[in-house]
């Protein structure tokens, strides 16, 4: 079975649009096979950006699919530099597609995690592939905090079903400065915070 975080073109296209409101702003998204969240925006991604609260700078939107997140972030704060990345190149391309219906300006990159990515930054948001893997999602976590500027925020999103408690207690064995904004539902909203 094909997943959205692989590349396989022998994957059926059946693209199909979804709407979701950022203030006065309708955003018009296309989603497609092959592609994380087809036919919805994924409800703990919703939840996640409501909890990134006053970004600015450099704002990276990792492992970004169809571009939801960043789409939302860009048009609620302006004024960041939005960089989106993706392994999957369908996700890159439909990612490109909805930054431009939705007058979106942004830098988006094929990636694989890191691999193609120099730079730091400000924030970075991060629903992560949990079905990746644990040890895929340690990595791309790890290797997200290196690529934080001092005083950086890494925001994440975690199901309880999925393991949350036990990423959360290697936070804790790391000794990361991170904090739980918010678990209800078995949705747990994280930022980890680099020091200065």
């Amino acid at each position: 079975m094909s997943q959205y975080f692989e590349n396989d073109n022998q994957v059926i296209s059946d693209p199909k649009s979804v709407t979701c409101w950022c203030g006065e702003h309708c955003l018009k998204l296309t989603t497609d096979h092959g592609v994380f969240s087809y036919g919805e925006i994924d409800d703990a991604s919703q939840k996640l950006v409501k909890y990134c609260q006053s970004l600015k700078g450099d704002v990276l939107d990792l492992g970004c699919g169809y571009g939801f997140i960043g789409i939302y972030l860009k048009t609620k704060y302006p004024t960041i530099n939005l960089y989106q990345s993706d392994v999957n190149e369908r996700a890159v391309f439909l990612c490109k597609e909805n930054c431009s219906t939705n007058n979106i300006q942004s830098t988006i990159i094929v990636s694989d995690g890191f691999s193609n990515i120099y730079s730091t930054f400000d924030y970075i948001v991060f629903n992560p592939p949990i079905h990746a893997g644990k040890t895929v999602c340690n990595s791309l976590i790890d290797t997200a905090f290196i690529h934080l500027n001092n005083g950086g925020v890494l925001f994440l999103v975690l199901r309880k079903k999925h393991g949350a408690e036990g990423y959360i207690k290697r936070f804790e064995d790391k000794e990361y400065d991170f904090s739980i904004i918010d678990k209800k539902d078995g949705i747990y909203i994280i930022s980890i915070t680099k020091p200065e």
